[in-house]
């Protein structure tokens, strides 16, 4: 008899594309990087609820929300967007245990010391309806003292959350920059490795970008109509071969 895999909804918000970088490895234009508008709380609000009712009704086991952009401190207000956007979130997963459900923020290193400890102390008060989740991606490229110094400040000041490093890497001669700073992973965009599939898990990755629309997370076809959204294995039906996205599905 087979065992029945784990059903898991990883909903990735993307908030804004805006970033002043220039990565070489960016998979944006320069264009889409400067652009300014975000994800509306009110379309947060209807892609959620969208979002939760595809969950109840399709049995999933666990729910995973991801909260990402490169530069959230630019966004006007985005302390109270964060707040407003958890408040929703809380009042509408009362009926999933919180166990099965992580919140993960992820963000580049570029805001105040004060921006980022406002985002721990609601992510604390979070845990009350989710298992919050932390990720910094640390662009090797640009490594200078000052973001050392502030890395280790986030480290220093995180206690009570899960948390991850990530080090954003050109090629592998760029790990002796950063070899000397704490690091959870690393990505090396000039050879993405072979991740293997997910065998124990369905894995249905839904993205929404901005306030523009949903798209699927990896570049596989799906409808992009949340109504008329199937409950499908996306994960274990793609055919490529590599992504970038399992690295971090595979730690849930």
């Amino acid at each position: 008899m087979t065992n029945k895999k784990e059903k898991l909804l990883y909903i990735n918000f993307i908030i804004s594309y805006k970033c002043s970088l220039n990565c070489d490895y960016c998979s944006l234009t320069k264009e889409e990087r400067k652009q300014t508008d975000f994800l509306e709380i009110k379309k947060f609000k209807l892609y959620f609820l969208q979002l939760i009712n595809f969950y109840n009704k399709n049995n999933y086991d666990k729910l995973v929300i991801s909260l990402t952009g490169d530069e959230l401190h630019t966004i006007p207000n985005f302390l109270n967007w964060l707040q407003e956007a958890l408040e929703i979130i809380e009042n509408h997963v009362k009926d999933i245990p919180k166990e099965n459900i992580k919140l993960k923020m992820h963000t580049n290193m570029f805001a105040s010391k004060e921006f980022y400890l406002e985002q721990f102390k609601m992510l604390r008060d979070s845990k009350r309806f989710c298992e919050p989740e932390f990720e910094t991606a640390y662009q090797a490229m640009y490594h200078s003292e000052h973001n050392e110094e502030l890395l280790h400040f986030i480290i220093k000041n995180i206690s009570g959350i899960n948390y991850n490093s990530s080090m954003a890497l050109r090629t592998e001669e760029d790990k002796n920059i950063v070899k000397h700073l704490p690091v959870d992973s690393y990505y090396v965009f000039s050879k993405m490795p072979k991740r293997e599939k997910p065998k124990n898990k369905e894995i249905n990755f839904i993205m929404v970008v901005k306030s523009k629309g949903i798209i699927n997370g990896c570049g596989y076809p799906m409808d992009l109509n949340l109504f008329k959204l199937q409950d499908k294995d996306f994960c274990s039906d793609c055919p490529h071969e590599s992504c970038v996205m399992l690295e971090n599905i595979n730690r849930i």
